[in-house]
């Protein structure tokens, strides 16, 4: 996105930046290899946390139950260059959902 609304779209959910930044220092402490952080996003809406966590080395699979939204998802991250970080799924038809380290679910507004 770009214009004003380009700027919400990049900010993640209130608590999301600490809990995250806490899983990765916890993971560089334990030095647990060098394998990719991995997360849920539940109810992804249009994807700005699943796209934030991607540009931060993540990968995420986003889930809901509207295809527009995940229409949406998948062309905010192909544009920022992180669709092969970012998976959507039809809430569902998510399979093989194992070895996630974080699971990120937002109700209502930030």
């Amino acid at each position: 996105e770009e214009g004003p609304r380009s700027r919400w779209l990049w900010s993640p959910s209130l608590h999301l930046p600490r809990v995250a930044s806490r899983i990765e220092q916890r993971r560089a402490h334990e030095r647990r290899g060098g394998g990719v952080l991995r997360a849920v996003d539940l109810g992804c809406g249009k994807g700005r946390d699943a796209v934030w966590l991607a540009s931060r080395g993540w990968s995420v699979v986003g889930i809901d139950n509207q295809p527009s939204f995940l229409a949406h998802l998948r062309e905010f991250a192909r544009r920022q260059r992180l669709g092969a970080r970012v998976h959507a799924c039809v809430r569902g038809r998510a399979t093989g959902l194992l070895g996630f380290l974080a699971l990120t679910c937002t109700l209502g507004g930030q």
